[in-house]
């Protein structure tokens, strides 16, 4: 027995409520099972309940012992002291309030209705790809859309903190944090923490004195990658070697360690070296590339200026990696910053212009007879597996949530 599974119980009312009393004897009914409550204290808030002859409304607590609220400490937290009711699967000891009263207590076990149980514990065994499997017959392509949605804003949501502490570290300098993020993404996977150290130690600002010339663009960024310095001169980089000094100097700036790049396993067209040269096309060609990205009104419109600032070589591939993993995120937190639904609604809008990326993920989840169509589908779809799928987080999940609730 887990205590998330007693909380959607308790919430969704999964359990015989005919003649319900507390391990006292005392009659109970619950008008109201309350909300969810995350942060310090009781498990619900604001519930509504009847003991008796009288209506209480406040806080709720459930463990799967009664004994668990002694092992978590409840009984020195004063947030505890206003609890009306103790919802447990076992009542295998006594609680008692700070005036020595009898907490009323609510005993689950016996009370579960069979079939929800029987599908919790199906979805908790290690059967299948995705926990839900079996039951994906019961959804049709209009939940899966809407799911997807949801899934997308909860991706984008919860890397929110990252872009926050981004725009901290910034002095809330959006140019500067687009920027960072944009080299990251330039990195792919393998690659993106190198390319961020670059951004980092190589601020806009320094490439923006410099942007009067693309050498000099250039030079700055692959000498900041460590391939400039001495003893480890790619040949194709001698001639920027003097050009990169002189501006190490003038602007005291320290390459990172060239040992962090990964070369090994990675095609040619994809090797740092020549996505780093793509990246200092595009800061030459369009320094203002934020302002441009915040007017545009379709993605096409950005596939377009690569094509224009970077030529052969990038493709369309590589402009929707970084659209997704940049762009995307930049006008969703935009918007969340500014209280502009547009640039939220534009972000959304782009991601679900574009095909689906295929990968092992998505292609799983379409195996399976689950539509993913669009790029905002395809991200979603990770987001799911990654984070509900794989940790079997049936009972925070949407679509656990409703195969139970059937």
């Amino acid at each position: 027995m887990e205590e998330l599974f007693l909380h959607f119980i308790w919430k969704y009312r999964r359990y015989n409520q005919r003649e319900l009393l507390t391990t006292q004897g005392q009659q109970l009914e619950v008008i109201d099972p309350g909300q969810d409550h995350t942060a310090a204290g009781p498990d619900f808030r604001m519930a509504h309940i009847k003991l008796g002859n009288l209506e209480w409304v406040g806080p709720i607590e459930i463990h799967v012992n009664s004994s668990d609220w002694f092992a978590h400490g409840h009984q020195n937290d004063t947030n505890y002291d206003p609890v009306l009711l103790h919802v447990v699967w076992k009542d295998d000891r006594p609680v008692t309030n700070n005036n020595g009263e009898r907490i009323p207590t609510l005993e689950l076990c016996g009370r579960v209705h069979r079939k929800v149980f029987d599908r919790w514990k199906e979805l908790r065994a290690d059967m299948y790809w995705i926990p839900c499997e079996p039951f994906l017959g019961d959804f049709d392509e209009l939940f899966w859309k809407a799911h997807w949605e949801r899934m997308m804003v909860t991706r984008l949501e919860e890397r929110s903190q990252e872009w926050k502490l981004r725009l901290l570290n910034n002095q809330h300098h959006w140019e500067e944090t687009f920027y960072q993020v944009l080299c990251r993404s330039f990195g792919l996977k393998e690659n993106s923490e190198p390319f961020e150290q670059v951004a980092l130690r190589t601020p806009l600002r320094i490439i923006r004195r410099e942007a009067h010339e693309y050498r000099s663009i250039l030079a700055l960024l692959i000498g900041q990658s460590g391939w400039c310095s001495k003893g480890s001169v790619r040949k194709d980089y001698v001639d920027l070697f003097a050009h990169y000094h002189v501006l190490r100097l003038k602007h005291h700036l320290e390459p990172i360690d060239a040992r962090l790049w990964k070369f090994g396993g990675i095609r040619p067209p994809n090797h740092p070296n020549k996505r780093m040269e793509q990246l200092a096309r595009l800061l030459y060609s369009y320094p203002d590339l934020v302002h441009r990205l915040l007017k545009m009104n379709d993605p096409n419109e950005w596939i377009s200026l690569c094509n224009r600032a970077i030529g052969k070589g990038f493709g369309l591939a590589k402009s929707r990696v970084v659209l997704l993993n940049a762009i995307v995120p930049l006008l969703f937190y935009y918007g969340r910053w500014r209280g502009d639904q547009s640039f939220i609604e534009k972000a959304l809008n782009w991601a679900q212009s574009l095909s689906a990326e295929n990968n092992r993920i998505v292609q799983s989840f379409v195996a399976r007879g689950i539509p993913v169509e669009s790029a905002l589908d395809g991200q979603a779809a990770q987001h799911q597996f990654v984070h509900y799928c794989r940790p079997k987080k049936c009972l925070i999940c949407q679509v656990g949530k409703r195969v139970l609730n059937r």
